[in-house]
């Protein structure tokens, strides 16, 4: 099969689940596992590596088509049970008030975390997810950040430290704080993408605590 939603159509059928309870597994909303089902929008590399740790599915069959659909399991693995996982949503879009204001959200999608680990985090973290290669090769598209809510200029944040940053249009970022002569920019590790200051238009509304390469837990 050429096409990712065939693929995911045939692994639906194969799982026998319907629409409604595959979306749900996933933390999904039933039209959005629709419209990929339709070929109307196409997933994301989180969204391939959510479905294959969920569902047990080969990365490689998801995304090419190559080899068995299913995984083979490791010797001595062992499969999280649900109500062992918090299934966090993954703030996309953020409002001019948030973090006070954490109504005000875009999420995309929802991503799984142990919630032994969950309950180790401060109050009010969330989680956003990488975008772009700004800040290989420490982070790469579609790994997840946790961040706990940070207010202020950046200036009484550790240096060299990763930061959540919303621009003027409320988008998210990752980047890391750095200072030069005491002036505090926002840095990508990517040496291509020249520092920022944070300013109205790049503001620090988080502090990142841990990260995740993609859904592996």
């Amino acid at each position: 099969m050429k096409e990712f939603k065939d693929r995911l159509k045939l692994l639906r059928k194969s799982l026998n689940l319907t629409q409604s309870e595959m979306a749900k597994a996933l933390g999904l909303a039933r039209s959005r596992l629709s419209e990929l089902e339709s070929g109307k929008t196409q997933p994301r590399d989180s969204l391939l590596r959510l479905i294959s740790h969920t569902f047990g599915v080969s990365y490689e069959w998801l995304k090419e088509g190559k080899g068995e659909m299913f995984i083979k399991p490791k010797p001595n693995a062992r499969i999280i049970p649900e109500e062992e996982i918090v299934w966090v949503p993954i703030v996309a879009r953020v409002g001019a008030g948030y973090p006070v204001d954490q109504g005000d959200v875009e999420v995309r999608g929802h991503f799984p975390i142990p919630k032994h680990v969950w309950e180790t985090l401060p109050k009010g973290t969330f989680v956003t997810e990488v975008s772009g290669d700004s800040m290989e090769p420490t982070l790469h598209e579609g790994d997840v950040v946790a961040a706990k809510p940070y207010e202020g200029s950046g200036d009484d944040i550790p240096n060299n430290k990763i930061v959540i940053v919303a621009t003027h249009d409320g988008e998210l970022m990752v980047k890391r704080i750095e200072r030069f002569n005491g002036t505090v920019f926002l840095t990508s590790d990517n040496p291509k993408y020249p520092p920022v200051r944070p300013s109205e238009g790049y503001r620090i509304i988080g502090i990142g605590i841990k990260a995740w390469k993609g859904v592996e837990l």
